[in-house]
């Protein structure tokens, strides 16, 4: 959420909140639906592929915590899967998280020299293995 400063048009503030983003190399058209649906090849960028596997797969949307939350209420589920229909085609169906569980061991990963990276400020961290 933006605090409106009196002296400073809300522009501005967008502004300088993209330059910060960009200052720690991210960017508003990596989360871009339309810029997403682009499918020229690009080396420096992987977020379509990882949009693709987190719409098709996982299903672990950031979604805000119902009790304390960081993140607008209207990010729930059905923005997710209008944002994954909006890139991919409206025939996208819902993640597939059951069959993924499944084939790769949901919370029971089995495998050797699988090195999990977990950061405190990492929305991602639930989605990966928190406990040996």
């Amino acid at each position: 959420m933006f605090i409106q400063n009196e002296d400073e048009p809300m522009e501005s503030q967008l502004y300088a909140l993209s330059d910060f983003a960009q200052g720690m190399g991210a960017s508003y058209y990596q989360y871009d639906a339309v810029n997403l649906q682009k499918t020229t090849i690009d080396v420096d960028s992987n977020l379509r592929q990882w949009t693709y596997q987190y719409c098709t797969e996982f299903g672990f949307f950031q979604t805000p915590n119902p009790k304390y939350p960081m993140r607008s209420q209207r990010l729930d589920e059905h923005y997710w899967l209008d944002y994954c229909q909006r890139i991919f085609g409206r025939d996208l169906p819902p993640p597939h998280v059951d069959a993924t569980n499944a084939r790769y061991g949901g919370l029971n990963i089995t495998g050797e020299n699988i090195y999990f990276a977990n950061a405190i400020e990492d929305p991602w961290q639930w989605a990966g293995m928190r406990e040996i």
